[in-house]
């Protein structure tokens, strides 16, 4: 990649530092990196299974609802129960004793949107960020992939910048522009010599030094620290590129998290997102449902190794969930239709797992919880996610000044549904 296109490819993908604003330069003449490595943990991520999962398939078995299994079908894992159809049995048996599923879940839409924004933020409104983008913009919003979304639901409404990494195969030039052949780590030959480069930065450093000396207007004040941050943005890819493994995942989701998680444990990420479809069954649901589900639990279960292989595991908060359910009845082509009751699924830091809380009936309505037990009551509240989100926003610590710009509609409930941890 040229020089001359470097800012412009960064502003397009979403890899600049958009938020950092005035100081920029004045660290930077301070001899002192900008934004770079200063975060370190937790790491905030969401899943999302796109088109609405079948919880009867796997976290919420009604062998009345589902044709793939009877009652010799359904494992119980201390606290968790699953269907065993499809790959569920590797999933779980990984990951029961860590794991909090929450059924019944009322998202009140059959709207693919609106339940998967009110699934991802605790709120259906179009103008209310995602819970990961909130956390991000508590803790750093100004670090360089802050905000990591990729799944089609990753709003952050003016909260943090979101970066995208879908093309990753880019990263090695943004992050040793001066090399010859930046994708071979075994070629450390550059364009110029290093004292030639030593004085083309200490030439550059001083021109920005003069330009911020001399321009007060807030337009081009703000101009020029973007150009600092940009120029500065390769120090942060080149300390990113040192956790990412030796050969990336050719494509799609599995490079999305390497460099996600890569950015995590260099400390320039707080939180992402990511995003895979086929959910929508509405032929054949249930071979439908197990071959979707296998590709995303396999998908999550490589999050895992891939966070445990940079030892960042420990760190890690993750919300997993979808935009609704599927009816209680197959239609005429074996499928199912939408149904607005829901299971999410969490486990991480701070998060008490193999659990169960909330369920439902036979027809797979919502059953009420008492809000102060967390035990099924008649008398209770119908969860939703925005009871979730309450407790994830207070597990992320999301700013005071953020959750009254972005009110929920509920409260934290007494009784804790993540637990104590």
């Amino acid at each position: 990649m040229k020089r001359r296109n470097f800012f412009s490819w960064m502003a397009g993908a979403g890899l600049c530092a958009a938020g950092i604003g005035r100081g920029a330069l004045a660290d930077l003449a301070a001899g002192k990196r900008v934004s770079g490595g200063t975060y370190d943990g937790p790491f905030f991520v969401h899943f999302a299974a796109d088109g609405g999962w079948d919880p009867t398939g796997f976290c919420d078995p009604h062998t009345n609802l589902h044709r793939g299994y009877d009652e010799s079908g359904i494992v119980s894992l201390g606290g968790i129960r699953y269907a065993n159809v499809g790959d569920n049995a590797a999933f779980f048996e990984r990951f029961a004793d860590r794991l909090l599923i929450v059924n019944g879940l009322d998202v009140t839409t059959n709207n693919h949107a609106v339940g998967r924004r009110y699934v991802s933020t605790g709120k259906q409104d179009e103008t209310h960020p995602h819970w990961a983008a909130l956390a991000a913009g508590t803790h750093g919003p100004e670090l360089p992939l802050a905000y990591v979304a990729e799944a089609s639901q990753s709003a952050s409404e003016g909260v943090v910048a979101r970066s995208r990494v879908s093309n990753s195969s880019v990263l090695a030039d943004l992050s040793f522009p001066d090399r010859v052949n930046p994708g071979n780590v075994e070629d450390l030959s550059t364009y110029q010599t290093e004292p030639a480069l030593e004085m083309v930065s200490a030439w550059r450093q001083s021109r920005l030094d003069r330009m911020a000396q001399e321009q007060h207007l807030p337009r081009i004040d703000n101009a020029i620290d973007n150009l600092a941050v940009a120029r500065s943005g390769s120090n942060e890819l080149e300390l990113l590129q040192s956790y990412l493994p030796e050969a990336l995942a050719a494509t799609g989701i599995e490079q999305q998290m390497q460099v996600a998680l890569a950015a995590y444990a260099a400390g320039i990420a707080i939180s992402a997102t990511f995003g895979m479809n086929g959910f929508d069954t509405h032929q054949n649901n249930d071979a439908n449902q197990d071959n979707a589900r296998a590709s995303f639990f396999g998908a999550i279960m490589r999050f895992w190794d891939e966070a445990e292989r940079l030892g960042v595991a420990d760190r890690v908060v993750m919300s997993i969930g979808s935009d609704f359910g599927r009816t209680n009845r197959y239609n005429g082509n074996n499928g199912k239709d939408h149904w607005p009751v829901t299971s999410m699924m969490l486990m991480g830091q701070g998060i008490e797992g193999n659990r169960m809380v909330g369920a439902t009936d036979d027809e797979q309505y919502a059953l009420r919880v008492d809000p102060d037990t967390l035990a099924l009551s008649e008398d209770g509240v119908t969860l939703t996610p925005a009871h979730v989100h309450a407790e994830l926003r207070k597990l992320a610590g999301v700013s005071d000044a953020l959750q009254a710009r972005f009110p929920l509609p509920v409260e934290p409930l007494p009784g804790s549904i993540l637990g104590v941890a």
